[in-house]
């Protein structure tokens, strides 16, 4: 998880729970208040946006605020549901939510820190168009790969892993042949950035 997107989201909804009251049945057990809070503060960490998430987590509470007329805590079904009305009123024209996390990054991010990938996606056009646009190293994924292939050598045995990795390669180099044109790389430097 990311810290600083952590300790930015906990502190406005610390700063909002500092002015509201916990539900009556809460109050007086500080154990039941804090896992209470810890549950509404998941769920802004689930549904804020990657980056800058602030904005997000503020028109989530500045709605709660307007709709509820007590000073109590919103339950966790509210929260959820207003988090999902405030993603989505906030849809550009390509239908994409201003807030929803971007998928590229979330990938670059998970190879950077070294966390599970999917095989498939490891070769996937994503990936290759990640990698064409400069977002990403190829060398990040030779260790991802090479995990990804050892498991499959246990699984299928040397010759059937090495058949499926070729045609994953194949498709793989493919398409970041495709992304290259398209980025406009004249065709005598395809062969060097994708060998």
């Amino acid at each position: 998880m990311n810290d600083a997107r952590f300790d930015e989201i906990s502190k406005i909804f610390a700063q909002y729970l500092e002015r509201k009251s916990p539900p009556l049945h809460f109050r007086g057990n500080p154990p039941i208040e804090q896992r209470e809070a810890m549950l509404l503060l998941q769920v802004l960490l689930k549904w804020a946006p990657a980056s800058n998430p602030a904005p997000f987590v503020r028109a989530v509470l500045k709605r709660i605020e307007a709709r509820n007329r007590t000073r109590i805590w919103p339950s966790v079904g509210d929260l959820e549901g207003t988090c999902s009305e405030i993603s989505k009123s906030m849809r550009t024209t390509t239908g994409r939510s201003l807030y929803e996390p971007n998928r590229e990054e979330i990938l670059v991010r998970r190879l950077e820190g070294r966390d599970a990938i999917g095989e498939d996606e490891l070769y996937s056009h994503r990936m290759a168009g990640l990698v064409a646009s400069g977002r990403l190293s190829p060398e990040l994924l030779e260790g991802p790969r090479k995990r990804a292939h050892d498991q499959r050598v246990k699984l299928y045995g040397a010759e059937r892993a090495e058949r499926q990795r070729l045609a994953m390669l194949s498709r793989y180099e493919d398409a970041l042949a495709q992304h290259l044109r398209d980025l406009g790389v004249p065709q005598s430097e395809l062969c060097e950035v994708s060998g």
